[in-house]
């Protein structure tokens, strides 16, 4: 077998793994290219994989039809696109700006503005049609991050894509394999709605926004469909909120550790899960630098689950939205749909089903929370829409609730405050 040949074969090998199938035809055309690490403007050179383009808007730097082990690009500010490559170890994409354009790449494993001191701003832009076998670190991202395919088939257990901090983000028509973790990062942030993040000039609602007092976050997770073996799919979280919301190696202003507030939307529409859920783990996080909160708007809309059988001895619970540790926040979980598993009435082991406590809606430990359920069809669960551990101060209503295979469509216990409404 000639160099050619094994050549192709490899990288023709790469894109089944990422892929889970047939090999893309463009990665034949890919040639070989040593490691490239560019860390200023003036990096941007022919040596260094550039092809074409002067950095400008116009004519941005071209790194194309390569096969590289290694490409880093960081603090840079020039406009830059990275396309038709195939990436086999890592691509760093660290604090170069919202200047990036990315497409029709394939790559093992990718990160972007990792926690490393830096003189660029955020990486942002465009991220699409790409294949990775795996998003290590999508950092501080507000660009839009779309038709990507992400993770293989035969790892659905393993987080496909790490998301952490974001400010009017798009992650939206992607297929994933594996579950996503979309975390709120409390130190990136924007000073108002539609504000770039990390630009705290004055702002006449806000007197001092230069102390990091008033922070602005919204991320839109939509259409996206995520194949997982987790106990869920798809997770917004803001656990342990200090370790990301304080002082960091890329975020050095000490005003970040001063009290402040946070002003979140989230916004779950449209998704197709498959094996497993959507988890909200911690909205409102309680914290010694938070004087009070600002109400936070959640709405988690026109998604459809499709639940893995969780059969007693796995200990498993799969609920199809399971919301853990929230409060001021208005919520509204409209017009989803849960499909779950359970056995027939001649199985012999049905009688375990006794035991478990499975639900399509799961509420748990919520106050100073409006919370709506609407047009909802929960089918095979134990429970339809299932409430633990809430204060006086939630207000929660149930309208249109469809169930089928479920055995109490709407449950709650004696530490529920309040009846639905």
């Amino acid at each position: 077998m000639t160099r050619t040949t094994l050549w192709m074969c490899a990288v023709l090998s790469v894109v089944a793994i990422v892929a889970g199938g047939s090999p893309a035809a463009v990665a034949e055309t890919r040639a070989p290219h040593a490691n490239v690490m560019i860390s200023a403007d003036g990096d941007f050179t022919r040596a260094n994989g550039v092809r074409s383009g002067d950095g400008s808007k116009a004519h941005p730097y071209d790194i194309s039809g390569w096969r590289i082990a290694n490409l880093t690009i960081q603090n840079t500010d020039k406009w830059v696109s990275i396309h038709n490559n195939s990436i086999t170890s890592r691509l760093v994409l660290d604090w170069i700006g919202d200047k990036l354009n990315m497409q029709h790449n394939v790559v093992n494993d990718m990160r972007l503005n990792q926690n490393v001191a830096r003189t660029g701003m955020m990486t942002s832009g465009l991220i699409s049609h790409n294949q990775f076998v795996t998003v290590g670190q999508l950092r501080h991202w507000d660009g839009v991050f779309a038709d990507n395919v992400v993770g293989t088939k035969n790892n659905l257990g393993a987080q496909a894509v790490n998301f952490d901090g974001f400010n009017g983000a798009h992650f939206v028509h992607n297929t994933i394999y594996g579950y996503v973790d979309a975390r709120l990062h409390g130190h990136h942030h924007s000073s108002g709605w539609g504000k770039p993040s990390h630009d705290h000039t004055m702002d006449a609602a806000h007197e001092d926004p230069t102390m990091h007092r008033y922070r602005y976050h919204e991320v839109t997770i939509a259409d996206n469909a995520i194949y997982s073996t987790n106990s869920y799919a798809l997770a917004y979280l803001d656990t342990g909120h200090s370790g990301n919301d304080r002082t960091a190696p890329s975020e050095t202003d000490q005003n970040l550790n001063l009290p402040h507030i946070h002003y979140t939307k989230v916004h779950i529409v449209g998704n197709r899960l498959y094996g497993a859920g959507i988890l909200v783990n911690t909205f409102n996080a309680s914290d010694n630098l938070h004087p009070w909160f600002a109400r936070g708007y959640v709405d988690i809309q026109n998604n459809r689950i499709t639940l893995d059988q969780d059969p007693f001895w796995t200990f498993k619970q799969l609920n199809g939205i399971e919301v853990d540790q929230a409060q001021a926040v208005t919520m509204h979980i409209t017009g989803n749909s849960i499909s779950g598993w359970r056995p027939g009435a001649d199985d012999p082991l049905a009688f375990l089903e006794g035991f478990d406590s499975n639900a399509g809606i799961l509420l748990n430990t919520l106050d100073d929370a409006d919370i709506s359920i609407m047009h909802t069809r929960v089918t095979n669960r134990v429970y339809g829409v299932h409430a633990m551990q809430m204060t006086a101060k939630v207000h929660w209503m149930i309208r249109d609730l469809q169930t089928s295979g479920v055995d109490h469509p709407v449950s709650y216990d004696s530490n529920v405050a309040n009846k639905p409404g």
